[in-house]
């Protein structure tokens, strides 16, 4: 029975193990296929991060759902946060942001993927206190970002980040840090080797700067950079090129340019609904433009648009600029009573200096119309305090950055100095060690070179003999040819005209001898001159029968000027053809020449329906002399080409049932005489 009872334990043991495996692989099995399903999530939402931010947040939640480890939670967390910024959801920024923040805080801040982390969310933060112009907190948050970024493992956004801190000094109207984090942000991009393209970013935050230190120039300069990169942007960084150029412009007071970039930058994001900060600042940008271009009903429908935008995010600087605006479309209308309460209710806080200029402004218009002169007097005496103001803080500016842009060019100059003094001493160093390597290098070169120079030049010599060889093979090929033809033409002109020639008959006979001798002092000929040298040939030789027919088909393809064949590869079959097959025919004589283009080569076939051809009977026949003289030509100046020239006989039947002969030649494209063209053709 104790035996029995230690049995039952041992199996029951087991079988918890057994259980307790199965559960483990089947919890693996969970794990992986959870892992995939959040990268999948996760991948397309960066896919839709820019183009449509509302759907990277529905992708993101759903992987929120899933069973996750802390560490890839924060990261999904991340990733939503800058989701919810882009689509304008800043409350859930904020909460993601400091949440995936405050799990950071609590692990080992020595880990470079914790640095990234803590960098990308108060980069994050930092995005959302600037749109609602929170720039103090701002700047807290994006310095924050900055030293993370230093220690992470995600230094390439280092350039970013400083540009973002210089957009939010440029805002506070600090152009000073402004300038000097965007010189920043070009010295790490130029540390990180970046592309160019990389870089509009930071060209066009420097133009911006430039414009409100008023140095147009170098603000143009700037924007001119960026804009050969305009194509390669995304929606978001393409809508802050177009609308900080159109406040160049607007600056420069170049109203209808800054009307066309402002309206780009609407055009840009207006159709996505995950852009409606950037549609309803461009709606106020393009209202001020309305208004200086007397267009007051459109000025006003886009300000409603945007107040009430700008009212449901609360950011006041942009409705501080739609109050301003407000009343300066009130005082155009003359609607004194609605321009007195826009003024009763202007909060006058926080606003930037530019901002109070321009309101100052239609302050003064306003109170100057309602004969208000003692009220319009102040409001003039405050503008005119706050432009001198203003004046003179640009002035003060514009020096101290020049000032600092002097100590940071001496300070890279004596790096630079330091620099140049270390290579001239490692250049010392490396010139001594390596003197007596280069002194053997440069035997052994003149050693290979001479061994190289003495082979090439008993190849050149031995080709040069096998040149002279094929040149005379040649020659004497040609010398052939001329006097083979000039004996049948005499021959049979005698024969036929029992030696009483009449005076175009003998004119015919000259020319065609002059031509023959000409033909064959060259190797080759375009196939227009041998045409017409075949021309005159079979017209001296037609006048001897009856019912004659030749006949030359041209492909129009082919340009007979510019397509070159050895001489006489014509005129040969088309004499054998009238000597062994037409002549002793009776009834029609028919007599084709058909030349068309076929891919990378021309074809000329040569037929005649004179009885077909048959071999020559013996080596003094006449046919047989001609095709010798054609095939030996063809075999020598096939030495040099790849692609052969070639040449084939055979028997036909014509279309009216008799049998012929077919003399076909292709040349290829191209075709290389270059053997002989010094001595042939000059």
């Amino acid at each position: 029975m104790k035996g029995r009872y230690y049995t039952y334990i041992i199996a029951a043991v087991l079988a918890l193990l057994f259980l307790a495996n199965c559960g483990k692989k089947t919890s693996i099995k969970t794990e992986g296929k959870i892992t995939l399903l959040v990268d999948s999530l996760e991948e397309k939402a960066n896919g839709y991060l820019f183009s449509e931010p509302l759907k990277s947040c529905q992708l993101l939640k759903e992987a929120l759902q899933q069973d996750l480890d802390k560490s890839r939670q924060a990261e999904i967390e991340t990733l939503l946060a800058k989701a919810f910024f882009l689509s304008s959801q800043y409350d859930s920024v904020t909460f993601y942001g400091q949440k995936v923040i405050s799990y950071c805080q609590e692990q080992d801040l020595s880990d470079v993927r914790i640095q990234r982390l803590l960098m990308e969310n108060y980069n994050i933060l930092g995005n959302k206190f600037g749109r609602v112009s929170d720039n103090s907190q701002a700047i807290h948050y994006y310095l924050e970002a900055f030293e993370h970024c230093k220690r992470s493992d995600k230094q390439r956004s280092l350039p970013d980040i400083c540009t973002n801190i210089a957009d939010t000094y440029i805002r506070t109207g600090d152009f000073v840090n402004g300038v000097k984090f965007y010189r920043t942000a070009l010295h790490y991009a130029d540390s990180l080797k970046l592309p160019q393209e990389d870089l509009s970013f930071i060209y066009h935050g420097l133009g911006h700067a430039y414009t409100e230190l008023h140095d147009y120039e170098l603000a143009d300069k700037f924007y001119r950079q960026t804009e050969a990169f305009l194509g390669q942007m995304d929606i978001h960084e393409k809508f802050v090129y177009l609308n900080n150029r159109g406040l160049y412009y607007y600056t420069i007071k170049d109203y209808p340019n800054s009307m066309k970039y402002h309206k780009q930058a609407f055009i840009t994001v207006k159709d996505s609904p995950d852009y409606l900060f950037e549609q309803n600042l461009s709606k106020t940008n393009l209202a001020e433009l309305y208004l200086l271009n007397n267009q007051p009903d459109s000025a006003q429908i886009f300000l409603e648009e945007a107040r009430d935008f700008f009212l449901s995010i609360k950011q006041t600087s942009a409705l501080s600029y739609i109050q301003t605006q407000e009343l300066a479309l009130a005082i155009s209308q003359k609607a004194w009573d609605k321009a007195k309460v826009i003024i009763q209710n202007m909060n006058e806080e926080n606003i930037e200096p530019s901002l109070m200029l321009i309101r100052k402004k239609y302050q003064e218009q306003y109170y100057t119309q309602t004969n208000q002169y003692k009220e319009a007097y102040d409001v003039l005496g405050d503008w005119i305090r706050l432009d001198d103001s203003l004046r003179n803080e640009q002035v003060k500016m514009r020096v101290a950055e020049i000032g600092m842009r002097y100590r940071q060019d001496t300070k890279l100059m004596k790096q630079a100095i330091v620099i140049e003094q270390q290579q001239d001493h490692m250049h010392i160093l490396q010139l001594t060690s390596y003197l007596g390597i280069s002194l053997c290098l440069i035997l052994i070169i003149l050693a290979i070179f001479f061994f190289l120079y003495y082979k090439k030049q008993k190849a050149l010599i031995s080709m040069q003999q096998k040149n002279k060889i094929t040149e005379l093979k040649m020659e004497n090929i040609r010398n052939r040819i001329s006097p083979h033809f000039i004996f049948n033409v005499l021959n049979r002109s005698i024969n036929y005209n029992e030696l009483s020639f009449k005076k175009e008959e003998v004119s015919e006979l000259v020319k065609l001898l002059r031509q023959n001798l000409s033909l064959t002092e060259q190797l080759y000929i375009s196939l227009e001159e041998e045409l017409n040298f075949v021309k005159t040939y079979v017209h001296l030789e037609s006048k001897r029968f009856d019912d004659f027919i030749f006949q030359i088909h041209t492909d129009p393809q082919v340009h007979t000027g510019q397509v070159f064949i050895p001489s006489m590869f014509i005129q040969i079959p088309v004499e054998n053809a009238i000597k062994h097959g037409l002549r002793q025919k009776e009834g029609e004589k028919r007599l084709s020449i058909f030349i068309q283009k076929e891919e990378a080569s021309t074809i000329i076939r040569i037929q005649d329906n004179g009885g077909g051809f048959s071999a020559p009977r013996s080596n003094t026949d006449n046919t047989g002399l001609g095709l010798k003289i054609i095939t030996q030509t063809i075999c020598l100046l096939n030495e040099n080409n790849k692609v052969k020239l070639d040449l084939s006989i055979h028997n036909i039947t014509t279309e009216t049932g008799e049998t012929g002969s077919e003399v076909q030649l292709i040349i290829p494209d191209n075709y290389s005489y270059q053997l002989l063209d010094k001595k042939s053709n000059g």
